[in-house]
């Protein structure tokens, strides 16, 4: 019995392979792509682009589903000279429409609309040294979570060389902790914390590769 099981879920396996690969070369695509994400939110961050990593699958012929990630840190050519400490990360996942039969052919390839939920961790030092010694501190952290909805269009070369900009607002929840003294000696130090709900602006360009 689990002979005959086995060889008839090997064939069904084997019938199907045909539709698998038809279907493949329609839908079965994939974006892997690295460029900078700029949000402003929750965080108050400096109007910069945070370096980001993104990745892409197509599974029916107008939606795909994606990932992203964005980091904020000391990195001289986003902020540089900014005398803040900088260090967090923006990760999310979504879903987009594409319009591909408007203009262009290609999977993953036109104008879309998509929404994307997101989390953001991220910290803010901001030190400042006062005469003889020690310094003040001011320390912000933030932990968030959203969601934004988003419109763009991506083009892709001959070479399967992908560009994508995008553009979105939404919201933007969650906690945030100020923390602020003088060290040495810490004679006044006060933390504080609240919620917070605000909007979110979202806006990105990345290159990437089709495969």
């Amino acid at each position: 019995m689990k002979t005959r099981l086995f060889l008839a879920a090997l064939l069904l396996f084997l019938l199907m392979q045909p539709l698998w690969a038809q279907g493949n070369e329609r839908y079965g695509h994939y974006c892997v792509a690295a460029g900078g994400n700029q949000l402003i939110g929750l965080s108050e961050i400096d109007v910069s682009l945070a370096p980001a990593l993104h990745v892409e699958g197509s599974f029916t012929k107008n939606i795909s589903a994606y990932g992203t990630a964005a980091y904020i840190g000391d990195l001289s050519f986003v902020n540089g000279g900014s005398g803040s400490q900088l260090s967090g990360v923006v990760a999310g996942f979504g879903f987009r429409y594409y319009f591909i039969d408007w203009l262009l052919k290609k999977p993953l390839e036109g104008y879309y609309i998509g929404v994307q939920p997101l989390v953001q961790s991220y910290q803010r030092t901001n030190t400042y040294n006062y005469y003889p010694q020690g310094s003040y501190e001011d320390n912000t952290r933030v932990l968030a979570g959203g969601v934004a909805a988003m419109a763009g269009g991506r083009w892709i070369s001959k070479r399967s060389i992908s560009l994508d900009i995008w553009i979105g607002a939404g919201v933007l929840g969650g906690r945030v902790t100020n923390k602020y003294g003088a060290y040495p000696p810490a004679t006044t130090v006060t933390e504080i914390k609240e919620n917070r709900t605000m909007g979110l602006f979202n806006s990105g360009i990345a290159v990437g590769y089709i495969f």
